[in-house]
């Protein structure tokens, strides 16, 4: 839950907005109160604004086991072609660091094949920015 939590975190540090609205898929939630159906799969966190500043965002966590599993990357092609026709379309994916460079790789490939270059991607980490 905590790379699901980094995701939350960003959004509101970065796009928060009043008309800002924020899904995440946690089983205590109600049904109305979870992400839509991207092709088939449930996002993990999906955010919408639409008035003064519109954006998208799915969030997706991804632990090493599942990153690189044929689901993952069909999922991944789902949500990147729904994003390319949306507003100021963000992918965040957050991972573990140790493979945060294969999501990277991952991604871009993906997003290249998605012909989505609009789409902007995100990388977060488990492990808290580092300051000097």
């Amino acid at each position: 839950m905590r790379l699901v939590s980094n995701i939350v975190k960003w959004i509101h540090e970065t796009r928060a907005s009043d008309d800002l609205c924020i899904f995440i898929d946690d089983p205590t939630q109600s049904g109305t109160d979870k992400p839509p159906n991207i092709g088939g799969y449930l996002p993990d966190v999906f955010a919408k604004a639409v008035a003064r500043q519109p954006v998208t965002i799915i969030g997706e966590a991804k632990t090493a086991y599942d990153l690189e599993t044929n689901r993952s990357e069909l999922q991944l092609i789902s949500y990147l072609s729904y994003l390319k026709t949306a507003p100021e379309p963000f992918l965040v994916i957050s991972t573990g660091w140790v493979v945060q460079r294969t999501a990277k790789g991952l991604l871009c490939r993906l997003r290249y094949l998605c012909e989505a270059p609009q789409v902007k991607l995100i990388f977060l980490t488990e492990m808290p920015p580092i300051q000097c």
